[in-house]
């Protein structure tokens, strides 16, 4: 009875996962037409874009290059909010004349964009990090969703700079993955993320909502607040913007750890969505069950797949070579109760298959989709959703514990 109650748990884990790959597929053919929708715009309001700064002297002559260039009917003001550095960003930030800024003495991203926030003049305010380099019509791409009244915010399409490690191609490919399912979540009137790499919100609701520090997520405690407001996030997939990511594993873990605690303090911050009627998407399936729900399932399989590979390859070292180094370990993994047991090959094995050739097929047509995407990816995938993803689940059981254990948050 036990091993029944097992097997049926990695075949409920199966059906969600086909669940989830059918639903994504559905909605990309249904909305294959309004991807890269254009919109043009009536009106033509003033904007402020906003850059907190922090150390940020190796990035931030590009991306105010790059904001100076954008092309707009009406002069863009630009502010750039040095955040406590004690590098060579204020001296660089003094060599562009028609740029403000603001020199704070103490590091924290919240006070940095409220201080920003309080002398901007723009009907519309951006967000951009500094280590964001912004395409030159990317901003006028995006101004023609505030047409639309019910609009609180826009995002663009966040590419990936320097794509030569590994690690750096997965998150590339990680990168057009997220974007994709962002603009199909607008369509569900369920975007939840308004990030710093070029975001457009509209100023009277942005200044009186505000940032806040007690999450390490401002941005998407920021979203779910304009949410709540009544006001919709939307998407323009054809407003790209470049941004520096992690190029060395121990800058990726820091990234990811700080994003995934912020997950779990915003959408516990933001708890009361789930009794909200005109919220039911965006908390139940988005949230809770596309999000938690497929974290738990994701760390659950990454851990019984784990204890899996590293019995078999006890029983090969001890098969191969005379040892009695891995008994104890060996006895360990064995006496576990036969729930678990039952989790392990063949069934183990059937439901990897059916989540990795799901995965591999969605993954495959939104490469696709992007048309630049080049066969390299294409031939990194079957390892990008192996490798690339239990490590993601690694680091969501860490971020958890972590959270649980409430280790001092950093910004």
């Amino acid at each position: 009875m036990v091993e029944i109650q097992g097997i049926m748990t990695l075949f409920i884990f199966s059906f969600i996962g086909i669940y989830m790959d059918v639903w994504f597929l559905l909605n990309l053919f249904s909305y294959k037409k309004r991807l890269f929708e254009k919109k043009v715009a009536v009106n033509h309001p003033s904007i402020s874009i906003l850059i907190p700064a922090y150390n940020a002297g190796k990035t931030i002559a590009r991306c105010l290059k790059s904001l100076v260039k954008v092309n707009y009917p009406k002069k863009i003001e630009i502010i750039v909010i040095s955040n406590g550095s004690t590098d060579k960003t204020n001296s660089i930030v003094k060599k562009f004349p028609n740029v403000k800024l603001l020199n704070l003495p103490k590091p924290n991203k919240a006070d940095a964009l409220n201080a920003g926030l309080n002398i901007a003049r723009g009907e519309i305010i951006g967000i951009v990090d500094a280590d964001t380099y912004v395409t030159r019509d990317s901003v006028k791409k995006m101004i023609g969703y505030f047409d639309d009244e019910k609009i609180g915010a826009v995002t663009s399409n966040i590419r990936v700079d320097h794509r030569t490690k590994v690690l750096t191609r997965f998150q590339n490919i990680e990168y057009m993955i997220s974007a994709l399912t962002k603009k199909l979540f607008t369509f569900l009137n369920s975007l939840y993320l308004a990030p710093g790499a070029l975001s457009l919100f509209k100023g009277n609701i942005i200044k009186k909502i505000k940032f806040n520090s007690d999450t390490m997520t401002e941005d998407f405690d920021l979203a779910l607040s304009i949410i709540k407001k009544g006001y919709k996030i939307q998407n323009s997939l054809n407003s790209n913007v470049i941004t520096e990511i992690p190029k060395t594993l121990k800058d990726f873990v820091k990234q990811r750890i700080r994003w995934y605690r912020g997950f779990f303090q915003t959408t516990f911050k933001h708890k009361d969505l789930l009794l909200n009627k005109n919220h039911k998407t965006l908390a139940w399936f988005v949230l809770l069950f596309g999000g938690y729900l497929g974290i738990l399932i994701g760390m659950y399989l990454t851990t019984i797949t784990l204890v899996n590979l590293i019995q078999s390859l006890i029983i090969f070292i001890k098969t191969n070579y005379a040892t009695t180094f891995f008994d104890s370990t060996y006895v360990s993994i064995s006496s576990l109760p036969q729930y678990f047991t039952a989790l392990y090959f063949p069934y183990q094995l059937i439901n990897f298959l059916i989540i990795f050739t799901g995965a591999l097929l969605v993954y495959t047509i939104i490469l696709k989709a992007f048309r630049s995407a080049n066969k390299r990816n294409y031939l990194i995938l079957p390892f990008f959703v192996i490798l690339y993803y239990s490590l993601i689940m690694f680091i969501w059981v860490a971020a958890l514990f972590l959270e649980l254990v409430r280790w001092k948050k950093r910004w």
